[in-house]
């Protein structure tokens, strides 16, 4: 059974999950696709689907999909939960949610940058419809997506896909985040990440690529080399749904972005985070939805772990600068 602890001094919550420990852990060479079980034609090795999109023939758990859902047959979070835990004076609770595996290809091989974007508009139309659906559950506090493309990333399975899991409390990061945007919203009566985003996009110096609806940055402290964030430019405090033409437009920065940092610096692996309210939730006027593309291009190491500072060595006025190069109609005014 997983369980949620928490630190009584640092006021941190940690998962442990000891059935994670059980998963397959294949070679990411070629020989991988013939036992990968998220690959058309092993339905069967993976638990029932709960959602397929793009199937043009054939019933439930069968091939001819092109994106495919099902819960997480190594789950860190699970409906089924034992009721009470009890270690005096310490603080803990089952880990009771949902968790969920969205199989974003039938082609073993594609990523991002090599979707189409009418393809990638159908995988967060999958995002969008398991977010409502996991935010209705009992329990379920606030629905969390996100991606490790690559073996360094943490990908232990190199077909693509993302996760989603569904809380049985807001994730800190992100419940942080509301606090502080709330603190700024109560102080200043507007979004900070608006004022972000109107500040960066009339300087230009970190924006990857604008449009009317969406925006790409770099953000001006970034954690890592050529970390960037995908925003929309009208505020939402929540993902878009399913019908939403929006989608296409996140999409487009995925696929544009991504396939920039890969002209840039090769097949590197990264992280794609969703911070958003829950479907559930009402808008709010203090937050505003994003994700976070995190490249794996520096090791975590001693310093930061130990003082919670990140260091590396690129401006991301000058990542923005190479990034852009990359993009489609380049310009270096952004």
């Amino acid at each position: 059974m997983s369980e949620l602890r928490k630190d009584p001094f640092l006021e941190r919550w940690v998962v442990l999950a000891p059935n994670r420990e059980r998963r397959p852990r294949p070679s990411h060479d070629e020989e991988a696709k013939e036992d990968c079980p998220f690959c058309p034609g092993h339905e069967r090795e993976t638990p029932p689907e709960v959602l397929a999109l793009g199937r043009t023939d054939g019933g439930p758990n069968t091939p001819g999909w092109q994106v495919r859902v099902f819960a997480n047959k190594y789950p860190a979070f699970a409906p089924k939960a034992e009721a009470a835990l009890d270690y005096p004076p310490f603080l803990a609770q089952p880990a009771r949610g949902e968790h969920e595996v969205i199989v974003t290809s039938p082609d073993h091989d594609l990523r991002w940058n090599t979707f189409s974007v009418e393809h990638g508009r159908l995988v967060l139309e999958a995002v969008s419809r398991r977010r409502e659906a996991l935010s209705k559950k009992p329990g379920i506090a606030h629905v969390f997506t996100f991606e490790n493309a690559g073996e360094a990333a943490g990908a232990t399975l190199p077909h693509p896909h993302l996760q989603m899991m569904g809380l049985p409390q807001i994730a800190p990061v992100v419940d942080e985040e509301m606090r502080r945007a709330k603190a700024w919203h109560d102080a200043e009566q507007s979004c900070a990440f608006c004022y972000w985003i109107d500040a960066e996009t009339r300087s230009g110096d970190r924006v990857l690529s604008v449009n009317s609806d969406v925006v790409t940055l770099l953000p001006f402290a970034p954690r890592f080399p050529f970390e960037f964030w995908i925003l929309p430019r009208a505020h939402h405090s929540k993902f878009p749904g399913p019908e939403d033409p929006l989608l296409e437009r996140v999409a487009e920065a995925l696929h544009d972005n991504l396939a920039s940092l890969e002209r840039e610096l090769g097949k590197v692996s990264y992280n794609w985070v969703l911070h958003s309210m829950s479907p559930s939730d009402p808008e709010e006027a203090f937050y505003h939805w994003h994700i976070e593309v995190l490249p794996n291009t520096v090791r975590t190491a001693g310093f930061e772990w130990g003082t919670g500072l990140f260091l590396h060595h690129l401006f991301p006025e000058e990542a923005a600068r190479r990034l852009r190069r990359g993009l489609p109609n380049a310009n270096e005014s952004g």
